[in-house]
């Protein structure tokens, strides 16, 4: 058995500050004495936020792009631009680390109501709430792991200050099932030791009685599910159950591509999977998605699993899913989709998919960006372009 892939862990290095910090007492100064003071301000301006600067055309007098925050920010002001607050997971994830290092719940509770608010997503339509999940994970990581003790007092306190939370129940969850892999470690299982066996069943057993435990409303949220759905893989459910429910819960979120790719992780043959039972739940996936999403689904978990050239060894492929799949995804301008594209079309030697994916960079570096454009071609594909026709 491999260690856990899927929910890729952005570890941020120790000693990474949050950004800009504007003291309460400051903050307060520049207020209304009638006004009072909005907590979300007060989070929002503490926090680690994005620097929007590769090939920075002019921004605009208001662009929240500049830096520049309006005082106080309000609720409504975060709901409309959590696309500029929280551009990609890893801010969003860093912040939810450095609110549990900091005890900071309040804030944890009033962006997580942000975004159930706003239904934020990222621009390839995945919600930006799944971020809480891996912003819990690394919490744990940073911590080089933590007991069940320690969980509890985290929780504990959460719950003291805010005891109808949702979000703390299935954090609580999320970071005890974190905690079984982290003192469990990574490698194949005979490389695993006796003691750190016995732990890692002993806080999956506190994760798996975590879920059940969940209030109805908490087990049946977006979160809820996706964190039952990780238990049920450690807790000895059978994995053909265990993808019924998954198309169940794909069927309610056909667009949430990571619901699929958490079960079909466990079909790849480092997990004892075959290629054949990998395929067939990747077409029920796509199936259980619908017709708008089946392709797309089919081009983000075969290349989300299988990247670069190894794709090409796949029997049966349908390379022209992917090729159309891919382009669908990359139209919403993400960095991660217009480099999967481009990485596909250097492989199969895709042309049309070639040109879209340079068309789509083109029109990427027009705005302000995080990252810069990723139209690196490797050696390989650079001999196959030089083939082609000059336009």
């Amino acid at each position: 058995m491999a260690a856990s892939g899927v929910s890729v862990g952005v570890r941020w290095l120790h000693g990474v500050g949050k950004g800009v910090l504007l003291s309460v007492c400051a903050l307060l100064g520049a207020q209304s004495v009638a006004q009072p003071v909005d907590p979300g301000d007060v989070c929002v301006r503490e926090m680690a936020r994005p620097t929007f600067s590769h090939r920075q055309p002019t921004i605009k007098s208001g662009d929240p792009r500049s830096g520049r925050l309006p005082s106080p920010v309000t609720a409504e002001w975060r709901q409309v631009h959590h696309d500029v607050l929280w551009p990609d997971g890893m801010y969003l994830r860093g912040n939810v680390r450095d609110w549990l290092l900091a005890g900071d719940f309040q804030c944890l509770e009033l962006i997580h109501t942000d975004f159930l608010a706003a239904d934020a997503r990222f621009p390839d339509g995945q919600r930006k709430l799944s971020a809480f999940l891996g912003g819990a994970r690394d919490f744990v990581e940073f911590r080089e792991g933590l007991t069940a003790n320690e969980i509890a007092d985290v929780i504990g306190r959460w719950r003291a200050a805010f005891p109808q939370s949702q979000l703390a129940e299935v954090l609580n969850v999320r970071m005890l099932h974190a905690a079984a892999w982290a003192i469990r470690g990574g490698g194949y299982a005979s490389t695993v030791s006796p003691e750190r066996w016995e732990a890692f069943r002993s806080l999956n057993r506190r994760a798996l009685s975590a879920a059940q435990a969940l209030s109805p409303a908490a087990r049946d949220s977006f979160l809820g599910q996706y964190v039952r759905l990780r238990v049920m893989l450690e807790s000895g459910e059978p994995l053909e159950r265990v993808q019924k429910v998954s198309l169940q819960w794909i069927r309610q979120y056909p667009d949430q591509f990571d619901l699929a790719a958490i079960v079909a992780e466990r079909l790849l043959p480092a997990w004892g999977g075959t290629p054949q039972q990998l395929d067939r739940y990747i077409l029920a996936a796509g199936e259980a998605a619908g017709q708008k999403w089946a392709r797309r689904s089919y081009a983000d978990l075969y290349t989300h699993l299988i990247p670069g050239d190894r794709l090409r060894t796949v029997l049966d492929l349908k390379a022209d899913w992917i090729s159309q799949g891919l382009q669908e995804l990359a139209e919403s301008g993400s960095f991660e989709h217009i480099v999967r594209l481009q990485n596909f079309a250097c492989s199969f030697h895709d042309v049309a998919a070639l040109l879209r994916s340079q068309a789509l960079w083109e029109a990427y570096a027009r705005q302000p960006q995080l990252r810069g454009v990723g139209d690196e071609l490797d050696a390989m594909c650079r001999s196959w372009v030089a083939t082609l026709p000059k336009a």
